[in-house]
C-alpha cells in the first residue's frame, strides 16, 4: 500500500527543510578555436590561476599527501585518467562538485570557492584542462594507506550529540511540543507560512496506514469525526493503533526489508530455509513489546552470546543470516564464497544499524569515508566463525537441547535458524565434503582477493567511531572458559550500541531518521542508509540531533518516539499549499 498519506503529511510539514544549495553560475561555453591555440590559452590560465587554486585546496588530499576518491591531481594524466574530467566542463566531474552543482561539495570542510576562481575553472577545463608541469614532484609522494584524523571524526554525523535545546517561538499554540517548535522556528525563519491541520477523515486514514497498514471501518472514522475534542480523540487513536499487534507486523517490514530478510537461500537454486520465519517473528514481538532499541541491536548481532538461554535473542541472530547465500559450491571458489558470506553480514550491519557503506572497503580504502581497508578486515573478523544454524528448542524446560539430541522424537520441540558458532551448520550441497564450512581465521586481503592474504586480521572496530583512550579493546568481550563461542560478536555488538565511547549516536540518529522516513515519507537524511560523504546532509540537523538525544535519554524506547511524531502538529498537516511558500520553496 502506497504512503500517500504520510508522505502528503511530509510535503507541507517539513516545506522548512530547505537543502542548502549554492548556484553557480553556468559553466562557459567551449572556445570554438583551434586545439593548440586553447592549449596555450589554457596553460596560461593554469599558471595565472588555477595552480595556485588547485595547490591551495586540492591537492593535499589528490594525490599529494593522500588520494582520497582515488582522484590524483598530482599530474594531468592521473588527473584526465580518473575520469573526473570530460571535455567539457558542464559534463566534468571536477567542476561539478567545485561549483557545488553536485555533491560531496568541494573544497569539503571549507567555503565555496569564488565564482571568479570556478569560472576560471570551467574555463581551463574547456580549454582542455593542460598543465605546465606536475602539481607534485614526480618520486616525491609516498602513497599510503587511509589514515582516519581528527579533521574526519569532526564531519557531523560521527560527532557526538550536540543535544539542543528546543527554540523559542512566538506562536506557542502553534508550537505545544519540542518536535513543532524546532520546526515552526525553521519556518520563521525562512518566512514560510504553515497549513492549517488535516481534514479529520484524512488524519485517520493517515495514521491507520502508517502505523498498522490497514484503512480504518467506517465506523471508527465517524466516531474520529464526531469526537468533541480533537486532541483527546487523537492522543487516543495513536495509543491505541500503538498497542495493535498489526502495529508490529506493520513496522517489522520495514526493518525485514533493511535486513534482506528471506526464507529461502537465493539464487538461482534458491532452496527453502524452513526455519528462517522466526527471526521475522521475534522482530514483530520486539517491536510491539518495545524492546529498547540498544538490545534490540545487539541480540541481532550476539543475541546467542550476550542471552544463550533466550529462545528470543537466538532467533534475533537470524538478522546476520538472512541474506542471499550459494547452496552449491566447488572447491576452488569455497575460500571466496566464505569471505563474501562474512561481507553480507557486515555490509547489512553497516547500512542498517549505522547508514555507512563499510563494504567499500573491501578491496581499497574507502574513496569517500574514512573507512581505511583494515578497518573492513578487523570489523569482518567478528564473524569468522558465524555460521547458519539450526537449533532445537525445548519448550517444556524453556532451554536449547544440546546437539548430541538433535533430530530425536521428542514433544514441545521447534526449530530455530539461528546465526552463531559452534553448532552444526546448516546442511549445503557441496562438490567436495571436504570443503569447510568456515576458516579459523581472517586475513587482511590485497584487492579482496583470496589468494593474497597479508596477515592475520585482529578484532577491531571503525576508528572513527572509537573515542575511548583504549581504542578497541575497551569492548572486546574476552571468551569465557567452557563457552561454545568466541564472543567477537558480543564485542562488536557492545560498541554498536555505546552512545558514550562507540558508535552508539550514530546508530540513534539512524533510527530516528528511518521512522521520521517511514512516516512523513523522506527522512531529514535523505539517503536513509548512507550518512557518508556521498549521502545528503540532514536538512534540520538540530530536531535530529534532540531527537536522538531523547531517544537515548528515555531508555531507546521507539514507541515514545512515535507518539512524539505522531502527536506533532507538523505530522497532522494538511497537503494543501501556500503559493508563497511554492514561490520560495518549490522543492520543498
Amino acid at each position: 500500500m502506497p504512503h500517500i498519506p504520510s508522505a502528503c503529511a511530509y510535503l507541507v510539514a517539513c516545506s522548512f527543510l530547505l537543502a542548502s544549495r549554492s548556484f553557480a553560475e553556468e559553466p562557459p561555453k567551449p572556445v570554438a578555436a583551434d586545439h593548440s591555440q586553447n592549449m596555450l590559452a589554457g596553460r596560461e590560465l593554469f599558471k595565472s590561476t588555477i595552480r595556485a587554486m588547485l595547490v591551495q585546496n586540492c591537492v593535499d588530499c589528490h594525490g599529494g599527501k593522500e588520494t582520497k576518491g582515488n582522484f590524483d591531481l598530482s599530474t594531468r594524466d592521473s588527473m584526465m585518467a580518473s575520469g573526473m574530467v570530460d571535455k567539457e566542463a558542464a559534463s566534468s566531474q571536477l567542476y561539478r562538485v567545485v561549483a557545488h552543482l553536485d555533491s560531496p561539495h568541494m573544497p569539503f570542510k571549507a567555503a565555496k570557492l569564488p565564482d571568479s576562481l570556478i569560472k576560471d575553472l570551467g574555463r581551463w577545463i574547456d580549454l582542455g584542462a593542460p598543465y605546465d608541469r606536475p602539481l607534485v614532484e614526480q618520486g616525491k609522494v609516498e602513497k599510503k594507506p587511509k589514515v582516519v584524523t581528527d579533521a574526519d571524526r569532526k564531519y557531523w554525523a560521527f560527532l557526538p550529540l550536540n543535544e539542543p535545546v528546543p527554540p523559542q517561538v512566538e506562536d506557542r499554540d502553534w508550537s505545544h511540543q519540542p518536535i513543532d517548535r524546532f520546526i515552526r522556528a525553521k519556518l520563521d525563519a525562512e518566512k514560510l507560512k504553515p497549513v492549517a491541520v488535516a481534514d479529520r477523515r484524512v488524519l485517520i486514514r493517515r495514521i491507520y496506514f502508517d502505523a498498522i497498514g490497514l484503512p480504518p471501518s467506517p465506523e471508527e472514522i465517524e466516531a474520529f469525526v464526531a469526537a468533541p475534542n480533537l486532541e483527546v480523540a487523537w492522543e487516543g487513536l495513536v495509543d491505541k493503533l500503538l498497542a495493535s499487534p498489526h502495529f508490529g507486523e506493520r513496522w517489522a517490514r520495514h526493518w525485514l526489508d533493511c535486513s534482506r530478510f528471506a526464507e529461502s537461500h537465493g539464487f538461482e537454486h534458491d532452496y527453502d530455509r524452513p526455519f528462517a520465519f522466526h527471526f521475522r517473528d521475534y522482530v514483530i514481538r520486539a517491536i510491539n513489546e518495545d524492546q529498547p532499541y540498544d538490545e534490540f541491536l545487539r541480540w541481532q548481532l550476539a543475541g546467542d552470546e550476550l542471552a544463550p538461554n533466550d529462545p528470543e535473542a537466538l532467533a534475533a541472530t537470524g538478522f546476520l543470516g538472512a541474506g542471499v547465500f550459494p547452496t552449491q559450491i566447488t572447491t576452488s571458489e569455497a575460500e571466496r564464497i566464505r569471505y563474501d558470506a562474512m561481507d553480507d553480514m557486515l555490509a547489512t550491519t553497516g547500512y542498517a544499524m549505522l547508514g555507512l557503506s563499510v563494504a567499500c572497503a573491501r578491496c581499497h580504502d574507502h574513496k569517500y569515508d574514512p573507512i581505511p581497508t583494515k578497518n573492513y578486515y578487523t570489523m569482518l573478523s567478528a564473524f569468522t566463525t558465524t555460521m547458519r544454524s539450526e537449533v532445537e528448542w525445548d519448550a517444556a524446560t524453556n532451554s536449547p537441547l544440546p546437539p548430541a539430541v538433535h533430530g530425536k522424537k521428542g514433544e514441545g520441540r521447534k526449530k530455530i535458524q539461528v546465526t552463531t558458532e559452534g553448532l552444526p551448520p546448516m546442511k549445503l550441497h557441496k562438490a567436495d565434503e571436504s570443503i569447510p564450512d568456515f576458516y579459523d581465521k581472517t586475513y587482511f586481503l590485497k584487492r579482496g582477493d583470496t589468494a593474497q592474504k597479508d596477515g592475520e586480521a585482529p578484532l577491531g572496530f571503525l576508528e572513527v567511531l572509537v573515542r575511548h583512550p583504549d581504542g578497541s579493546k575497551h569492548w572486546i568481550v574476552p571468551k569465557p572458559s567452557k563457552a561454545r563461542t568466541s564472543f567477537r560478536r558480543a564485542g562488536m555488538a557492545q560498541w554498536i550500541s555505546d552512545p558514550e565511547y562507540g558508535a552508539g549516536n550514530l546508530a540513534a540518529r539512524v533510527i530516528v531518521n528511518r521512522l521520521w522516513h517511514y512516516h512523513f515519507g523522506r527522512g531529514i537524511v535523505s539517503t536513509i542508509n548512507d550518512f557518508g560523504l556521498q549521502g545528503d546532509r540532514p536538512t534540520h540537523p538540530e530536531l535530529l540531533d534532540w531527537m536522538a538525544s531523547d531517544l537515548i535519554a528515555n531508555g531507546w524506547k521507539l514507541k515514545r518516539l512515535h507518539k512524539q511524531i505522531l502527536m506533532s502538529r507538523a505530522y497532522r498537516l494538511s497537503c494543501a499549499t501556500h503559493a508563497e511558500n511554492v514561490a520560495k520553496d518549490p522543492d520543498n
